[in-house]
């Protein structure tokens, strides 16, 4: 059975669109990938996002988020993520990557990010 996934609040749409946009930027600029596929779920009490392509994979130290070892893309959205209290994790899946990405219904100021359709 499927439900309506919520509206997010204004500042969670806006990084999670960032996000996926850069996240699909590198795929198209650095993984020779043929397909790519986003998801957005709710999981208990997070906000999981899901980014994954069947391209050539990323490099370990890409993987292990090393610092000084990615460009502004990454950087970009590692920041995003942190600043709303949540998780960023690659993985290299041979063949391909996923960048998946935990953000907690509650942003790290304490308000709610989930917000209610009219």
């Amino acid at each position: 059975m499927s439900r309506e996934f919520p509206r997010l609040g204004p500042e969670l749409e806006t990084a999670i669109f960032k996000i996926v946009q850069e996240s699909l930027t590198n795929v198209f600029r650095h993984a020779e990938a043929r397909r790519a596929e986003v998801r957005l779920e709710e999981q208990d009490g997070r906000v999981f996002v899901c980014i994954a392509d069947n391209g050539k994979g990323i490099a370990q130290h890409l993987e292990e988020l090393q610092t000084g070892s990615y460009g502004i893309g990454i950087t970009g959205i590692k920041q995003r993520v942190e600043e709303l209290g949540g998780q960023l994790v690659f993985r290299n899946t041979a063949p391909g990557t996923t960048v998946e990405v935990r953000i907690p219904a509650k942003s790290a100021r304490g308000q709610s990010v989930v917000g209610r359709l009219s």
